[in-house]
């Protein structure tokens, strides 16, 4: 948005998302409770889809010669649009991820959980792979107005594929009025145990600002001095982005494999060891203050991270509490205030200095949400666990039905000493 004139607008657009996706926050699980998962994600999905087409007006007005003679074309009414989609996109973000972190969880069990939340995650994750390669490969061959023409179609595909998933099994559940459910958000954001997951749903948000926000806005700046066009820098920040995407991948697997066979407690331990490894790579990055190789190695790492926080607070809010719609709702209310709040922080770092302290504060946050959470009363069972817990109960049956036996020969032996006896 900045090559095409319009100063900053791409930065308060995203803000405004997240903003509205915490307004959004207090309905949407209402609004997933009474239209169901499917509907809500094609709902969701078709605001994505119209934000994406917004953004075919400012590039339309670029090649236009007279625009200031159309009124579509004009400043003011792509700034009114942007913002408007933007508004959209946040309120349909706030259905669709509470739709899917409901979905997700309606579909597994908590023996297989991390399973499904790490199969989810990576091929959501993929698609930062996919999606760079794509923009970096067809920028080439095209302009930026066939790039969002391409964009917008496969939205719109996306949005129709929802409308293919089958609701998945479930229990019978007592219904609850739309007024339920935003009473129930008031109610369950006040909770102990919610107070203190809060903290460690706050880290996503940091992690997601650290690289959208923070790392690859520096990754561009280390090429400022370079003489290459825009393009080609704009290209180099997104082949440094794909190691986030392996990352990702990556780490979903390995946080799925944790979480279900040894539990939640001990994926706290590895996400904790992913903070110390991404900060340590970011401040070494801050000190060469180079584009190289050093970039690429964080943003794998940071990816890995990524994916351990993600999984964490998925399946947290999907079988740790008593609904599992609810608190997805808060998730996003907390994550979008924010997520909206660390973007305003993140556009005001200018120097190697600011973002020292940005880093500093920022990880020690993190570090001390994921400590807390070693001291949360995780309800949900590991397989390890619940295999445990089935080989104590077979054997406590065994020893039962032992028991049993011997009372069973000790009356017979009675009744056959009193039959003698007579």
């Amino acid at each position: 948005m900045r090559n095409l004139g319009y100063q900053g607008l791409g930065f308060y657009s995203v803000a405004t998302i997240y903003l509205f996706l915490g307004l959004g926050s207090f309905i949407s699980s209402g609004i997933v409770e009474k239209f169901g998962s499917r509907s809500a994600l094609t709902i969701g999905g078709l605001q994505y889809a119209f934000w994406v087409i917004c953004y075919l007006f400012p590039t339309f007005a670029d090649k236009s010669e007279n625009k200031e003679e159309h009124f579509v074309f004009s400043k003011g009414f792509i700034l009114f649009l942007s913002l408007l989609s933007s508004i959209m996109i946040g309120l349909g973000a706030s259905i669709i991820w509470v739709g899917q972190g409901r979905y997700v969880t309606e579909c597994s069990t908590p023996e297989n959980k991390g399973l499904y939340s790490s199969i989810f995650w990576c091929y959501f994750n993929s698609s930062i792979l996919v999606c760079n390669i794509f923009s970096a490969v067809i920028l080439d061959y095209c302009d930026i107005t066939t790039f969002y023409i391409l964009l917008s179609i496969i939205s719109l595909c996306g949005c129709a594929s929802f409308l293919l998933l089958s609701e998945p099994e479930k229990p019978i559940q007592p219904l609850r009025s739309f007024k339920g459910d935003v009473l129930g958000v008031l109610s369950l954001i006040r909770d102990k145990r919610m107070i203190q997951y809060i903290p460690l749903c706050s880290s996503q948000a940091i992690t997601l600002v650290g690289s959208s926000g923070v790392l690859f806005p520096l990754v561009y700046k280390t090429l400022e001095n370079q003489d290459i066009s825009a393009n080609a820098k704009f290209q180099l920040c997104m082949y440094s982005s794909l190691p986030l995407g392996f990352g990702e991948v990556i780490g979903s697997l390995i946080a799925g494999q944790i979480i279900d066979k040894f539990g939640l407690r001990q994926a706290l331990l590895g996400f904790i060891f992913t903070i110390v490894l991404s900060y340590s790579t970011f401040f070494y990055f801050i000190f060469l203050w180079e584009y190289g190789w050093v970039n690429f190695a964080l943003s794998f790492i940071w990816g890995v991270q990524e994916s351990f926080v993600i999984n964490l607070n998925q399946l947290i809010c999907g079988f740790e509490f008593k609904s599992n719609i609810i608190p997805f709702s808060i998730q996003k209310l907390v994550q979008s205030i924010m997520t909206f709040t660390l973007l305003l922080i993140a556009s005001l770092l200018n120097t190697q200095f600011e973002v020292t302290i940005y880093l500093i504060i920022t990880g020690c946050f993190k570090l001390m949400a994921a400590f807390l959470m070693l001291r949360f009363k995780f309800i949900s069972k590991s397989r390890k666990q619940s295999n445990k817990e089935n080989l104590e109960l077979q054997k406590s049956d065994n020893s039962q039905k032992v028991e049993k036996n011997i009372e069973n020969e000790i009356e017979s032996e009675m009744a056959l000493l009193d039959k003698n006896q007579k």
